[in-house]
């Protein structure tokens, strides 16, 4: 329902755009906010976590960075800081931003802080090697589209 709700209602940026904004600028923060924390959550299940990030993603295709410039930094601190579930979490939202959410210009501005966070979490033997593998995968998306061109 949410899901639906964003997509069809969000911002005309957006692919799915319905043709009428259906929520004010309080709303969108709290929706975004909320969003991200589940997407990023210890205890969400999977299914839901995903959901969550993929919505996350379309948002941020038309607020990032303008009306959300804290996403980028927020899943930058995660991926190191956070528990395994949260970094895990945080990758799926990067992942997803970069197949869908940012555009070549918004990628270009933050690749090099973007690769070498990713690539971190990628190498460090301390990380579950499920979270370790994402992470690759990441750095491989963020690789081939920065070089891409």
């Amino acid at each position: 329902m949410l899901k639906a709700f964003v997509l069809s209602g969000w911002s005309p940026a957006i692919d799915e755009y319905g043709g009428e904004i259906l929520a004010n600028e309080a709303t969108k923060e709290q929706v975004r906010e909320s969003l991200l924390r589940i997407a990023t959550a210890d205890e969400e299940e999977r299914k839901v976590r995903s959901a969550a990030s993929y919505v996350v993603s379309k948002i941020a295709s038309s607020d990032f960075p303008d009306q959300w410039p804290t996403l980028l930094p927020t899943l930058l601190h995660l991926i190191p800081t956070g528990t395994p579930t949260q970094s895990h979490g945080a990758l799926k939202v990067l992942g997803d931003l970069v197949d869908d959410g940012l555009s070549d210009d918004q990628f270009f501005g933050v690749a090099a802080d973007l690769i070498k966070v990713v690539y971190d979490a990628a190498v460090d033997d301390a990380k579950k090697s499920t979270l370790r593998a994402l992470g690759g995968e990441d750095h491989d998306e963020c690789s081939h589209a920065k070089f891409a061109y």
